[in-house]
């Protein structure tokens, strides 16, 4: 198989989201230039993830990262 050079690593993310984490993946990719026959399924990984980590960062309103986060801080604001 004749492959292309990778890519430049992506930004890091977890489940698609930028921000709301500190530890995701990100990923890299390349593409068959050539295969045997035709078939590229023989070739070897076109896409690689590794693990990172980033500076924390609140999501914009709208983007909560957790189903329950919105009731949280509505329960947090009773107390007070």
């Amino acid at each position: 198989c004749e492959m292309s050079e990778w890519s430049l690593w992506g930004p890091c993310s977890k489940k698609k989201k930028l921000c709301g984490f500190r530890r995701g993946l990100e990923e890299r990719t390349r593409r068959v230039l050539q295969a045997p026959g035709g078939d590229h399924a023989i070739c070897s990984d076109t896409k690689e993830t590794r693990r990172c980590t980033v500076r924390r960062t609140p999501c914009p309103e709208g983007q909560k990262r957790r189903k329950g986060g919105q009731g949280r801080r509505e329960n947090a604001n009773r107390n007070l």
